[in-house]
């Protein structure tokens, strides 16, 4: 319908609702190819919110498939995209899944530090976000478990 009467921002949110079905299904392949057509219409109608959270799905699947080096490209495009727009929310997200794939790469200071990065700024967050509370909360537990699980030390932890 969206492509229909030309609604191109309307046709790439579906797109991108779409890739969520495949990609909890398992099926990543198809996922990334319905977020590479999303990312193809918000980049051509200049919609810098809707490329930040493409490319932060597109990293999901990109993690699920164990494509960890390709994930994090992802993540560092979409934290560029939403640090230059002021997307305090969407940064909270990006650097939450950073997290996750330095920690599996070994990479425990890189990943305690993106957490908690990522609690510092759910802080910015309106109050009234429902969200803020359980993103400081995951931020601030994941952060706090990973170092003394790995005997590592961090001065906001």
């Amino acid at each position: 319908i969206y492509r229909a009467i030309g609604d191109r921002a309307g046709e790439g949110t579906t797109l991108n609702n779409i890739s969520q079905i495949h990609k909890a299904q398992g099926d990543y392949a198809t996922a990334l190819d319905y977020l590479r057509q999303s990312l193809d219409i918000y980049r051509a109608i200049g919609d810098r919110a809707g490329e930040g959270t493409t490319l932060n799905n597109m990293a999901t699947a990109a993690h699920a498939q164990g494509d960890y080096a390709t994930a994090l490209d992802f993540l560092r495009q979409s934290l560029d995209i939403r640090r230059a727009i002021g997307d305090a929310a969407g940064l909270c997200a990006t650097l939450f899944n950073m997290g996750h794939i330095h920690a599996q790469n070994g990479e425990i200071n890189e990943a305690v530090s993106a957490w908690v990065t990522a609690a510092f700024l759910v802080r910015c967050l309106p109050r009234t976000s429902a969200s803020r509370i359980s993103r400081s909360s995951s931020c601030r537990f994941v952060a706090t478990r990973f170092t003394s699980t790995h005997n590592v030390t961090h001065p906001d932890v």
